[in-house]
């Protein structure tokens, strides 16, 4: 680019006022300035590029405004651009938990709405600060079947996975042990002891 497309020929200085130097940024970045346009904490470039003018230093780090977000992120959210785009501050396409945890897009609160942000947050302040406990969403009394007996959601369940309910599970998880030779031929405890109701889950 020829400097006078910022300078005026007798006046070399950039201009010192916001609005007037972030317009001729605009005009060589014009997809960068459309997108902070509606992120108003970006609208300053130099407040991200710092340096000079002809020689830009790296980016600041988002941490810098947003050190909260970076301070509460989870391990793996520690990358803002991974789910945000850096100018616009927007999500992205990419930001769908089940991208980088599709282990987790099954299972018994696969069909919850907003599934995971009911449990998790992938950073602060905002959001669920961890996971709530089973009984906030289950009254084990109300479940069907032995449930109301066997209380202790975390012996059965986990959060991301359907019940483990083979005879291994119940008679070596410290409540059964006594049952190691009850009816040996059967290969789960729940065919005759039932959790669920006929065709429930």
């Amino acid at each position: 680019m020829w400097c006078s497309g910022c300078h005026e020929t007798h006046a070399l200085k950039v201009p010192a006022n916001k609005a007037t130097l972030a317009a001729l940024c605009a005009g060589c970045h014009t997809t960068q300035a459309k997108l902070v346009s509606v992120n108003k904490g970006h609208a300053d470039c130099k407040s991200c590029h710092g340096g000079s003018t002809h020689e830009l230093a790296a980016p600041a780090g988002c941490s810098s405004c947003h050190a909260a977000e970076q301070a509460s992120a989870s391990k793996g959210h520690q990358k803002c651009q991974t789910c945000h785009e850096t100018h616009g501050g927007k999500l992205t396409s990419k930001a769908i938990c089940t991208n980088c945890h599709e282990d987790r897009s099954k299972g018994p609160h696969a069909s919850v709405q907003n599934s995971c942000q009911s449990c998790h947050r992938a950073h602060g302040p905002k959001g669920v600060a961890a996971p709530p406990t089973c009984k906030s969403c289950h009254d084990a009394p109300k479940l069907p079947g032995l449930h109301a007996k066997h209380q202790d959601c975390g012996k059965c369940h986990t959060a991301h996975n359907w019940v483990n309910s083979t005879r291994a599970s119940c008679t070596a998880s410290g409540c059964h042990t006594n049952m190691v030779k009850h009816e040996p031929t059967a290969k789960t405890c729940t065919g005759c002891h039932v959790f669920i109701k006929p065709g429930g889950k």
